[in-house]
């Protein structure tokens, strides 16, 4: 898991992996051809798209050598050398230098030009692009028009939010929308609960994944009472989305976006402790001293936070945790304010499983072809850690792809639920990994560490299926191989004797790890250690599910609202019955089920 790009480039370099420092002098300049004359209209989305999606990228870096061969010195700002003369490069040059990125390639390329680019009502005013930058800047346009759409758009998102200007990510909000899906049901439900402003007087902090469904939630909760300046939420680093944040922040909304980056211990962070308490003492300077606190938590670290580090505002907090990882933390919590249990709620338990197993087993079947298509098959049987709700569907979906499953739990009723369903159950976690070359975690506790990574076979893939990034322990990676290399903004290495690509500086949340454990065996860990199905997508699981969740969140806040008796309560299970019943008719007028996802 990478932090910056300035750090990863860092740690390449000291291990000789990186590219010289000025790698981009390596490519083979040649003039840009002038191209044909394009349409006049550019819409900005597929501007955007067509620059940092990768399909320009050979016209971005013939600019980049062009400017290189003129003299000029990308790397040094303050004496950058000879300009080019044209004055689409040198403005260009300008923009990067800028920047003051520590190596350049074509992301960094396409940054620039973002920066260039006049939009009017959605559209790039190409006539004052041209007036004012020549017509080099014309070709380039017409290179973003011709350019054919490429795959990947979790990963062209993230290079706009690495990349690009802030205005050309303001614009593409303004268009796009990413924070407002269609989820019809749960637009009913606050279109019926929200009036009579049930949430008036709390001020709203909480610990959540930033994507595209999560801005209807916000929205809900400003129409039931509570002004968007008042309501905060701190993202997960490997799961917000960066348009997402971008649009609720221009809404007035205030969002804590979690940078990646890496710890002395070479795990990547999401929300450190530190993190979390300086975005909470934050919140509470903004506050009155009798303020009232709606707590939406994941995870349940920042309701345990209130109780061990300030006592005395419990009393007037409320909350909602939607993790059973949370409740397991916040049972052993003296709770001194209520907490409404979404996680353990019916529909929760029952409804919200098949659509996740469903996301995580499709992650999982993409990752294996692609290993596969790369020379690296880990094969198809899967090793299972792990059989609650989750675990028990990413068996099913799975299996009804052609992989076999074995599964280690250690609790009873999950074993007698695993030999019911035909599995062939492990004895012991050793037993488990020692077949483990595929071992999929769905247990929400940490199951691979220092202790037992060895008794892995060498070659293993690791993949984190549970709602956080602890199924791996941060420690293992520790054991970094360090012999992956950069070329460009993506790193390569070598795993099961193949040359395999790991990821991109641009996504790092996404990116996989090498490690060489203590026994000398090589193990592949998927994303560093991530959740698997938080692919980079506004919405990993389609709006039309998902808004099942951000229902009985909402449905939880209410509730937690009217509380007034401390310690964990159940979401009262008609409203969810309800609720449940309008989401399952309206899938079943496009032919889905909530017991049966058909994404």
């Amino acid at each position: 898991m990478r932090g910056a790009v300035l750090v990863l480039l860092a740690i390449g370099a000291a291990a000789g992996a990186a590219p010289p420092p000025t790698a981009r002098r390596a490519l083979r300049p040649a003039p840009v051809p002038l191209l044909r004359r394009a349409p006049a209209r550019l819409p900005i989305d597929r501007a955007a798209h067509a620059l940092f999606s990768g399909a320009v990228d050979g016209v971005l870096q013939r600019l980049l050598g062009e400017i290189e061969r003129g003299g000029t010195r990308l790397l040094e700002p303050v004496d950058m050398g000879p300009l080019p003369k044209d004055p689409f490069l040198r403005a260009v040059a300008t923009q990067i230098a800028r920047r003051m990125e520590p190596t350049v390639h074509a992301g960094v390329v396409a940054g620039a030009v973002s920066d260039l680019l006049v939009v009017k009502d959605g559209v790039v005013d190409r006539a004052a692009v041209v007036r004012q930058y020549g017509p080099r800047a014309g070709a380039l346009l017409d290179a973003l028009e011709r350019a054919e759409p490429r795959p990947g758009a979790a990963l062209t998102d993230r290079r706009i939010a690495t990349f690009a200007g802030r205005a050309l990510r303001a614009s593409l909000s303004r268009l796009q929308r990413p924070s407002a899906p269609v989820m019809r049901s749960f637009e009913a439900l606050v279109a019926a609960r929200a009036p009579r402003r049930p949430l008036e007087g709390f001020r709203v902090i909480g610990v959540q994944h930033l994507l595209g469904s999560t801005g209807g939630l916000a929205r809900a909760l400003a129409a039931s009472g509570i002004a968007p300046e008042a309501i905060s939420f701190m993202g997960k680093g490997y799961s917000q989305h960066p348009a997402v944040v971008d649009e609720l922040t221009a809404e007035g909304f205030r969002i804590s976006s979690v940078p990646f980056m890496n710890l002395s211990d070479g795990r990547a962070a999401m929300i450190t402790d530190p993190m979390l308490e300086g975005y909470l003492a934050h919140e509470l300077s903004l506050a009155g001293p009798d303020a009232k606190f709606l707590v939406i938590d994941d995870g349940g670290r920042l309701i345990k936070l209130i109780h061990e580090r300030h006592p005395e505002l419990a009393s007037r907090c409320v909350g909602v945790e939607q993790t059973r990882k949370g409740i397991f933390e916040l049972e052993r919590v003296a709770l001194k304010m209520p907490v409404i249990n979404v996680a353990e709620s019916w529909a929760k338990l029952k409804l919200e499983s098949p659509m996740i197993g469903r996301s995580v087993a499709i992650s999982i079947d993409r990752k294996v072809g692609a290993l596969a298509a790369a020379g690296a098959d880990p094969g198809r049987d899967v090793v299972l850690l792990g059989y609650g709700a989750v675990g028990r569907e990413v068996a099913a979906t799975l299996r009804a792809r052609g992989y076999r499953v074995s599964v280690f739990d250690p609790k009873p009723d999950a074993q007698a639920r695993a030999a019911r369903d035909g599995l062939r159950r492990h004895a012991t976690l050793d037993a488990a990994l020692a077949e483990g070359h595929l071992v999929v975690s769905a247990t929400g506790t940490t199951t691979i560490g220092p202790h037992n990574v060895d008794r892995l076979p060498d070659g293993a893939v690791l993949i984190n299926t549970a709602s956080g990034d602890s199924e791996i322990a941060p420690e293992l990676m520790a054991y970094r191989s360090g012999s992956g290399t950069f070329h460009g903004s993506e790193l390569r290495g070598r795993f099961r004797g193949v040359d395999l690509a790991l990821g991109h500086t641009t996504d790092p949340a996404r990116m996989d790890e090498l490690l060489r454990t203590p026994g000398g065996r090589d193990v592949l860990v998927v994303g560093g250690g991530n959740v698997i199905n938080f692919t980079g997508e506004v919405d990993p699981i389609p709006p039309r599910y998902i808004q099942l969740t951000r229902g009985l969140l909402y449905l939880g806040a209410i509730e937690a609202a009217r509380a007034t008796r401390p310690g964990l309560r159940a979401l009262s299970v008609a409203p969810q019955r309800r609720f449940a019943a309008a989401v399952e008719s309206e899938l079943r007028e496009g032919g889905g089920s909530l017991s049966h996802p058909d994404f």
